[in-house]
């Protein structure tokens, strides 16, 4: 209840009801004083605040160390005393990848990437180049392609066999090829979206690129446009693209999540669709938490004599398998041989919906980048 002072017309100002107490028995607002203080604002935010908080910190200890509790409360109807589910997954999630994107920076996996390449040997760096000039070669041999689309082609067959045999000469020189950068893998032979479509409308209907292949080729040579040699800028600018999608992904796999744990209780006919969409946001938060103790503890092991705290992520690593098998166990109260069972299958369906979207959203990120 506020403090501030009581209207004396008993009309409410939110919806013009005859009023019979302090609050609105149709829209449940409080009969106050609209005009308030500068020191009232502000006690009103920080009592919400700390309301929030309060409410947020003793749903946690039963979200971590009870799984499945709140998931049981929500659908029994007890519902004040718990953070909402919805606000819970908004405000965590937020807090989540807000961390999360700003400690796994793409630039760290080009970086990588790098790394693996130049450990590569002489032989292999050749292998790939023959594999690129192989291709090549298909299309300089192709009857029906016009000879404006072979030029391109036997341009790179030229630089792939001078690189060759300069790899042959000198093994060293295998890190001067930069086959990353776009130099030679997946080189189409256009230089130009035009000079494509100009090949594709001179061959028969029958031999022109299907639809799927068209599409991703003209954005290959859309993007060698644009960057040229530069890969690692396309690379980064991709890879922020696809690392801002996955609170997408993982909004969006939600429902999907929910909609296994549909099917694999299809039997419990006291559990309805929303019920499972409720287990799967607490579900999802209490991950999240744990995801962000991970994230933590990868950074102070990076600290000069505290690498000794990245035990503690096998501890948490466990954990978190016992925690999702335990909210199954409590939240859908079967035993524990059915439990495990249906814990292997949920997860192995979890990992085929994630490599989907990941797909999928690689797939725009590759096209809006």
């Amino acid at each position: 209840m506020s403090h501030l002072k009581e209207r004396a017309e008993k009309v409410c100002l939110n919806c013009n009801t005859q009023l019979y107490g302090r609050y609105c028995h149709i829209c449940g607002q409080e009969n106050l004083e609209p005009k308030e203080t500068f020191w009232h604002l502000v006690t009103h935010f920080v009592y919400d605040v700390m309301h929030f908080d309060g409410k947020f910190f003793s749903s946690a200890k039963y979200l971590l160390f009870k799984p499945g509790f709140l998931s049981h409360e929500y659908i029994r109807g007890k519902r004040a005393s718990y953070l909402n589910p919805i606000r819970m997954y908004v405000f965590v999630s937020a807090i989540f990848f807000l961390f999360f994107l700003a400690i796994l920076k793409p630039e760290n996996a080009i970086q990588v990437n790098e790394t693996a390449d130049k450990n590569k040997s002489a032989k292999d760096v050749i292998k790939e180049l023959q594999g690129s000039k192989n291709a090549q070669e298909e299309i300089i041999n192709d009857k029906d392609v016009p000879e404006v689309g072979k030029i391109g082609s036997r341009m790179v067959v030229k630089k792939i066999d001078a690189a060759i045999a300069s790899i042959q000469k000198d093994s060293t020189q295998k890190s001067k090829i930069d086959m990353a950068n776009g130099d030679f893998t997946g080189f189409t032979g256009y230089k130009t979206v035009a000079s494509y479509d100009s090949v594709q409308n001179a061959l028969p209907a029958s031999k022109r690129d299907g639809w799927i292949k068209r599409t991703f080729l003209r954005r290959n040579i859309e993007v060698n446009e644009e960057y040229g040699t530069n890969g690692n800028e396309m690379m980064s600018r991709m890879g922020e693209k696809f690392f801002h999608s996955f609170p997408q992904i993982m909004f969006v796999s939600l429902p999907l999540f929910a909609l296994v744990l549909q099917l694999l209780y299809i039997r419990r006919k006291n559990f309805y669709y929303v019920d499972h969409i409720i287990y799967s946001v607490h579900l999802y938060c209490g991950i999240f938490v744990l995801f962000f103790v991970l994230l933590i503890i990868s950074q102070l092991s990076k600290i000069p004599h505290l690498s000794w705290v990245m035990y503690l992520a096998i501890v948490v690593w466990l954990y978190l398998i016992y925690y999702t098998y335990k909210g199954l166990r409590n939240f859908y109260e079967q035993g524990s041989g059915k439990t495990i069972l249906k814990w292997f299958l949920l997860n192995f369906a979890a990992f085929f919906i994630m490599m989907i979207l990941f797909a999928v959203y690689g797939i725009i990120a590759l096209f809006t980048f």
